[in-house]
């Protein structure tokens, strides 16, 4: 039998008393908890050896139930408005603000809007925080010194506009045959002139290339770049944010950059789904300009308009500037040159790269059976694939691999392809121009920059590698913008129209539609336009962004919701419908209605909290409803 041992009673430390701090004695801390239903801002004392330390903004660690926490300090006071004790701040992180006053007034006034806590929005709008980082900054900071004024080239009236003292609010469409990494370079230069610029770019490829236009002429831009060392990354934020900084260029997490009094943000195709936050509450850059254009300048920037910034220039609440085009390209039509593209190619390969856009990744996405022409399916429902230098297929769903494969319908056993992709198009195109090196860029594997020399470049759409080609080939354009996808068509005309920006002068392109079709005619017109304000006018019958709100509610269930919502006049809700493995619904409402709507799904999500339901996810306006 085992020996029984005394029972001992565990000893607890007594926490030291510290003296309190005689000025302001106590801060409000807004607390990194994670708890749905409860408030984020606590009061807590403030040590007297911490006084000269916690001033706004300050990273502090704070007792919270039996963990420590993370807390921003959000101001001092001399009292608070509870009864009994109150715990003291346990530890100061950071010696310079985390946050500045002015970042902690956007991150409320955007918790509100998307109706999630602040601490969603800090975890987006600054980088981890790193002792290091502080140290580089603090090193660096005497010894930082503003750029100096940079040369830059515009037309006459473009320039009078960026240089003026005003506040501005503007979309500027980029030219065909005009790098326009160039152009957005001289545009910053010129406003930088009259005050803080901050860039918000799609991604890296183009920070890059704006970044190194911009170094050309004379300014050193402070890159915001994700993929530095998280020392290097806070360090970055906070010159970012420093009063000697003149230019900072970065993604979209950079749009809560603090600008101080005045300052110029520029977006760069704010229509493209990097803009948006995969993660909920799935804000946007756009959306987040237009919080601050209250009082900074906002100018958007690319060679076509998204939808929002077309209703925008509709309202006249942009300005909308053409920028001049002088390039003497031509274009060739589906019904002109037929399917036939060949002869564009082997001339534009004489003078420089060829660009040809496909519109599907993969090697041979699809085939049918040669004989009966029925579509080759594998048992679980999935379509049959080969993949480069496979010789049986392969399921694009189980992975299943075919062998032997026979048609089920005739047991024909000859393939015939139906859709092949950029990998396939790729090896026929490069037999047909021997001894000119072919480039691919996919999805799988990015080129960014085109390489020196005269290539044949194979590209999907979105990811085509940034140079002057002699001669661009848009492919599946039908295809494209068929898809079902809430901007599929808005996303190809952004492609297109910023491809042809990298047209050489006189070039040539082909574009696989008839000239009479209504995006050919666009193309050809370079007016952008027509086909976005046909989009808003379809979107407008049927309830959609963006003069209508939609939301996109996830969850396990939907039922507590559903009732609710039900009771809202004029909300009309799609759905339920499964997606992945929950319910999901679509809310479609009018923009004035749209604050009602999300009040009441928070009123719900903090009731499951407290009753320990599972909550649901809201998302708005996101790229995609699907």
């Amino acid at each position: 039998m085992a020996e029984v041992k005394p029972l001992r009673l565990r000893r607890e430390r007594a926490q030291p008393k510290r003296a309190i701090s005689e000025r302001s004695p106590f801060a409000k801390v807004l607390v990194d908890h994670g708890v749905y239903h409860l408030g984020s801002v606590f009061d807590y004392s403030v040590p007297a050896a911490f006084d000269e330390a916690i001033v706004p903004g300050t990273l502090v660690e704070v007792p919270f139930g039996k963990s420590n926490l993370q807390g921003i300090v959000m101001e001092r006071t001399e009292s608070i408005s509870i009864s009994g004790s109150v715990k003291s701040i346990s530890k100061v992180l950071s010696k310079l603000p985390f946050v500045t006053t002015a970042q902690l007034e956007l991150v409320n006034t955007c918790a509100g809007i998307y109706g999630c806590k602040e601490w969603d929005f800090i975890k987006s709008a600054v980088p981890a925080f790193s002792v290091t980082g502080e140290k580089v900054f603090l090193a660096k900071a005497e010894s930082h010194l503003k750029s100096p004024p940079s040369n830059y080239s515009l037309p006459a009236d473009l320039s009078t506009y960026l240089t003026s003292k005003s506040k501005l609010g503007a979309f500027v469409q980029l030219p065909y045959g005009k790098p326009y990494w160039s152009i957005i370079a001289n545009m910053i230069s010129a406003r930088a002139t009259v005050n803080k610029i901050l860039v918000v770019v799609p991604n890296e490829r183009e920070q890059s290339l704006i970044a190194d236009s911009l170094i050309e002429l004379g300014l050193d831009p402070i890159s915001l770049r994700s993929q530095d060392s998280k020392s290097a990354r806070y360090s970055n934020f906070l010159a970012a944010r420093s009063e000697e900084a003149v230019v900072i260029i970065g993604t979209r997490s950079a749009i809560f950059t603090d600008l101080g009094l005045d300052g110029t943000i520029f977006i760069f195709e704010d229509q493209d789904e990097s803009h948006y936050e995969r993660r909920s509450p799935d804000w946007n850059s756009r959306a987040i300009a237009n919080i601050r254009s209250k009082n900074l300048s906002v100018i958007h920037v690319a060679a076509a308009p998204s939808l929002e910034t077309t209703v925008g220039i509709s309202n006249k609440e942009l300005r909308h500037y053409i920028y001049p085009s002088d390039s003497a390209f031509g274009f060739v039509t589906e019904e002109e040159g037929g399917n036939d593209f060949f002869p564009i190619v082997s001339k534009g390969l004489i003078s420089g790269s060829v660009l040809i856009n496909i519109g599907t990744t993969g090697y041979v996405n699809s085939f049918a059976c040669q004989k009966c022409r029925n579509i080759a399916m594998c048992e679980c429902g999935g379509k049959l694939t080969f993949k480069k230098g496979a010789t049986s297929p392969v399921c694009a769903l189980c992975a299943r691999v075919v062998v032997d494969w026979r048609c089920k319908w005739c047991a024909g056993s000859t393939p015939r392809i139906v859709g092949s992709g950029v990998l396939r198009k790729a090896d026929e195109l490069g037999r047909s121009f021997p001894g000119f090196p072919v480039v691919v860029s996919h999805g799988g594997s990015t080129i960014p920059h085109l390489p020196i020399g005269k290539n044949l470049v194979i590209s999907t759409y979105g990811v085509e590698p940034r140079g002057i080609y002699s001669a661009i080939i848009f492919l599946d354009l039908e295809q494209q913008l068929a898809r079902a996808d809430l901007r599929g068509a808005e996303t190809v005309r952004e492609n297109v129209f910023r491809n042809l920006t990298m047209l050489s002068k006189n070039g040539r392109a082909y574009i696989s539609l008839p000239s009479k079709h209504p995006f050919s005619q666009d193309v050809l017109r370079q007016n952008p336009f027509h086909s976005a304000e046909r989009e808003i006018d379809e979107r407008n019958a049927a309830h959609l962004p963006p003069n209508f709100s939609a939301m996109l509610v996830t969850g396990t269930d939907l039922n507590s919701a559903l009732s609710v919502l039900s009771e809202i006049p004029g909300l009309e809700i799609v759905g339920p419908y499964a997606r992945d493995n929950s319910k999901a619904i679509i809310l479609k409402s009018e923009i004035g209605q749209r604050q009602v709507v999300l009040d009441r799904l928070v009123a719900i999500n903090r009731v499951n909290s407290l009753r320990n339901i599972p909550l649901f996810s809201v998302k708005l306006d996101p790229f995609t409803l699907f």
